[in-house]
């Protein structure tokens, strides 16, 4: 067992100084150790970039080591010689050249844009403006042209509106037409001078109302006496005697007006509206009627009058009894 144990040491032995003789000669076969020129040469060689060549790469150029004449001397004495040449830019160089490149164009673009944008504001104004100038000029000129026309003897609404379309006046004529059809009741220039011209002056003005007078009044005592003979004393209406003017104000009892209106015109008669007379037509007590006798004629007007008051006596009727 100590024989083996022997023979054990010895081959470790040995295996450890073989290993050491290989470890020896490979180091002397590769230079030995690297010296820090070495390295940088080597690191220059592979293509990294040392912090002393940054103004060197600027001026596009770079710094390479080469090997001088070898001496006699240890590896580990070695020395190196800076010779400079110029090399193409690196890669890293021509990234940073074009992100510059792009930065400038985008920025370019940017500008010509807020340019262009500034530029169409302006032309939008200056159209605005001169819009408003042709405004106000063309209102200055129509203020200040004058129009004149003539109406002649006999011309009717649509004639005249066409003339007054043709001299710019109005934009249609129909539509003007349709304007004048509804009037409120106000001065009228032209019926007031065929008025003057008609009665000529007071004299004449008051011998053409005796001549309505003349006309209406057997009117008003027709319908007057069929009120007093067919409803007086029954307490189911009352009514005025007017002098003058062209209605007799009927009225009957309360919540009554609508329904004689109503029965009056299923037998043929046509009355004014209930509450006529009130605003909007609205009689709280809907008791009124308007009654108007100065259309019909006298024949026709009895048998109206005679409906109205067979009317009035029904509906009054159906009123106390119901």
């Amino acid at each position: 067992m100590s024989v083996r144990f022997k023979y054990y040491l010895r081959g470790c032995g040995l295996g450890i100084l073989v290993a050491s003789l290989v470890f020896i000669v490979s180091l002397h076969a590769h230079g030995g150790a690297m010296s820090d020129e070495k390295a940088m040469q080597r690191a220059s060689e592979l293509g990294m970039i040392m912090p002393d060549d940054t103004q060197t790469q600027e001026a596009e150029t770079q710094t390479t080591e080469l090997p001088v004449k070898e001496t006699n001397l240890p590896d580990t004495q070695r020395t190196t010689q800076a010779v400079t040449q110029k090399v193409p830019q690196n890669d890293t160089q021509k990234q940073t050249e074009r992100d510059t490149s792009s930065e400038q164009n985008d920025t370019s673009k940017e500008s010509e844009k807020k340019a262009e944008e500034k530029k169409k504001t302006q032309d939008s104004q200056k159209k605005e403006e001169e819009k408003k100038k042709a405004q106000e000029t063309e209102k200055e000129e129509t203020k200040k042209e004058k129009v004149s026309i003539t109406i002649k003897g006999g011309e009717v609404c649509r004639e005249i509106a066409q003339d007054l379309q043709e001299k710019g006046l109005v934009k249609d004529a129909e539509d003007f037409r349709k304007y004048m059809q509804v009037q409120t009741i106000g001065h009228d220039k032209l019926n007031q001078l065929r008025h003057v011209r008609f009665f000529k002056d007071l004299d004449g003005l008051h011998a053409h109302m005796r001549k309505h007078a003349d006309i209406l009044r057997p009117k008003f005592e027709l319908v007057l006496d069929t009120l007093d003979k067919e409803l007086s004393g029954l307490g189911i209406g009352e009514w005025t005697k007017p002098h003058g003017g062209y209605f007799i104000s009927f009225d009957s009892l309360d919540g009554c007006a609508k329904a004689i209106v109503a029965r009056a015109k299923e037998a043929g008669v046509i009355l004014t509206g209930a509450g006529a007379t009130y605003p909007y037509g609205k009689d709280p007590k809907d008791s009124n009627i308007r009654i108007a006798p100065s259309f019909p004629t006298l024949e026709d007007l009895g048998k109206a009058a005679q409906v109205f008051v067979l009317c009035v006596k029904l509906v009054s009727v159906e009123k106390l009894l119901g």
